[in-house]
């Protein structure tokens, strides 16, 4: 009986969450308080379950690279939010944290027996959410823009300036989160087509779906983001021929150049120069902010009460930092930015002990991710993906597959569907 209930157990709480993930991606809760209670509380019950199996099987909890670092977080989030300017806000944001931090523990727990479903799975919703900015772009612009017209929907100014602008955004809120979204779930979907022979053309067919869409997005960060990563992390792998490689680096780089110069003519460079300008504007007043709160922070979830404080500066909103580092450093003071780039850092070093040991293709797995997880980071410099629901829901997912994946004993992959070789 015990046994039946665990094995129930092992299949129904990585599918619950699996399945929120994507529920997510597909209907964001950004525009319903309802689907965000929906998810969370989904996630929570899963969460909960997999706190009773462990109970019941009394197995000794897996030990992960990022258990101090998170651990430390979570206490001074506890901290700093006893401090807030919003106390409130600040135990809301608090519980959110904690709620992921499980999320983390459940994925991680269960990705060596489940995580090549979860990446065929989130490759596929990532398909069809571009098949859908493809009708967008070509259809969908026009057809919403005329419904709001129509229906007179009252101040939809910033909505339809998004519209006119001509970038996709697909199921998301604004073209940079569907570009970090992209960015993402490009490496990953590219590393499947790599190591699964099986699946290969359906996997570049989606890859190539996939970049057509992130230079639709227009949105120049994204891009750039995603050529570093690649670059970046190539170093976490050693013994690289390089010279071998010189070719298609040369050819990666033209290609991108001429990219980049072609995202720069159809935004205009004079629209983002503005927007840079107006981000270092508001990065100034953030170091303001620091400075004022330099121990503590203003408080967990409370940079748009704190930033937008000057009821004069209303023109200057800003819900979020556009920069996760200073928003850190708003929100829980030098400490918590202390404590956050020593996770990256432990997370980080945990891969360059491991992935390089790593045999095919579960080398190629996990360099994929760490490409899309290092692009979404250096995105994350200059935009807010992090903090959307779904996005940073996604991103703690893929964090800990790939803790998973670094963590297990090095030995032959037997998976089905990969190709045996050397990387």
């Amino acid at each position: 009986m015990k046994n039946n209930i665990l094995r129930i157990l092992d299949v129904s709480i990585p599918a619950v969450a699996a399945l929120t993930i994507c529920a997510s991606l597909f209907y964001p809760p950004y525009a319903s308080q309802a689907l965000a209670f929906v998810y969370k509380s989904a996630l929570l019950a899963a969460g909960l379950l997999f706190i009773i199996r462990r109970g019941l099987s009394k197995e000794a909890a897996a030990k992960t690279p990022l258990d101090v670092p998170l651990f430390l977080i979570l206490c001074w989030t506890a901290v700093s939010a006893l401090f807030s300017i919003s106390r409130t806000a600040s135990l809301f944001s608090t519980a959110s944290f904690a709620l992921f931090i499980l999320v983390y523990y459940l994925v991680f727990n269960y990705a060596e027996k489940f995580y090549k479903i979860f990446l065929y799975l989130l490759t596929a919703a990532a398909s069809l959410i571009c098949l859908y900015g493809l009708y967008q772009y070509f259809f969908g612009f026009n057809d919403t823009l005329n419904y709001l017209y129509s229906h007179n929907m009252g101040n939809m100014t910033a909505v339809v300036e998004r519209l006119k602008s001509g970038r996709i955004f697909s199921t998301f809120i604004y073209p940079d989160a569907f570009a970090g979204f992209l960015i993402l779930i490009i490496p990953i979907t590219a590393g499947l087509a790599l190591s699964e022979k099986k699946y290969r053309l359906p996997m570049l067919a989606a890859a190539a779906l996939m970049i057509i869409n992130l230079f639709l997005t227009k949105s120049i960060g994204a891009f750039i983001s995603l050529v570093a990563a690649f670059f970046l992390t190539l170093f976490f792998i050693k013994n690289i021929p390089f010279k071998k490689f010189i070719p298609a680096f040369i050819l990666t780089a033209a290609a991108g150049t001429v990219l980049l110069f072609a995202l720069f003519k159809m935004r205009g460079t004079g629209v983002f120069a503005a927007e840079m300008h107006q981000k270092m504007a508001a990065y100034l007043k953030m170091f303001y902010i620091i400075k004022k709160y330099p121990v503590f922070g203003s408080g967990p979830g409370t940079f748009e009460i704190i930033y937008n404080s000057n009821p004069a500066d209303i023109w200057n909103h800003l819900k979020y930092a556009h920069n996760f580092i200073l928003q850190t450093a708003v929100e829980t003071g030098l400490a918590g930015l202390g404590l956050l780039l020593a996770a990256i850092a432990a997370g980080y070093a945990a891969i360059a002990r491991n992935i390089s040991s790593m045999e095919w293709p579960g080398k190629i797995t996990a360099f994929s991710i760490l490409c899309g997880i290092t692009a979404f980071i250096i995105h994350n410099l200059a935009d807010f993906d992090v903090y959307n629901f779904e996005l940073g829901l996604l991103f703690t997912a893929m964090t800990a597959v790939l803790m998973r994946l670094i963590s297990l004993p090095q030995r032959k992959y037997d998976g089905a569907g990969g190709d045996k070789g050397s990387a």
